[in-house]
């Protein structure tokens, strides 16, 4: 019942927020994997992580895969692309505020840059949903927005 090395990097990683996050208190279980444990005590535990669910970071997702390409696609002034990789990005329905609200920010640029104005508006209304949200969390995506409400009028 020996806790392997690469278990020990694991839980490490953990700790500093680099690995998969748990549905559980981080810290606790970290002191429980670093300290001896006896086989009974390390069978039951590792019993337990198993029913557990975890969370992938929004980095490790396919609709942050897809905002990437978009920006990309959008840095590049390559806009048919952008537009289609950010509606790829929706389609993976993601859970952040953060991210739905700048994939909607960059499609109303995009429309914008190809001379798509109604578009553009619809994207811009869409993302004064998330002003109240932002507050100070995001002073770049809060700019952002009042922008969009600025081209509204």
């Amino acid at each position: 019942g020996k806790i392997t090395a690469e278990e020990k990097r694991i839980y490490k990683r953990l700790r500093r927020g680099r690995e998969q996050s748990w549905e559980v208190d981080v810290e606790s279980e970290v002191s429980f994997v670093l300290t001896e444990a006896t086989a009974e005590e390390y069978k039951a535990w590792k019993e337990e992580i198993a029913k557990r669910k975890f969370k992938k970071p929004l980095r490790k997702t396919e609709a942050w895969r897809y905002y990437k390409e978009g920006e990309n696609y959008y840095q590049e002034g390559k806009y048919d692309q952008a537009i289609a990789s950010f509606k790829k990005t929706l389609e993976q329905k993601p859970e952040t505020p953060w991210l739905i609200a700048w994939i909607h920010v960059e499609l109303g640029w995009a429309y914008d840059k190809k001379g798509l104005k109604r578009e553009a508006k619809k994207e811009y209304k869409y993302v004064l949903k998330f002003a109240e949200t932002v507050k100070e969390k995001d002073e770049r995506l809060l700019r952002a927005i009042r922008a969009a409400q600025n081209k509204l009028k």
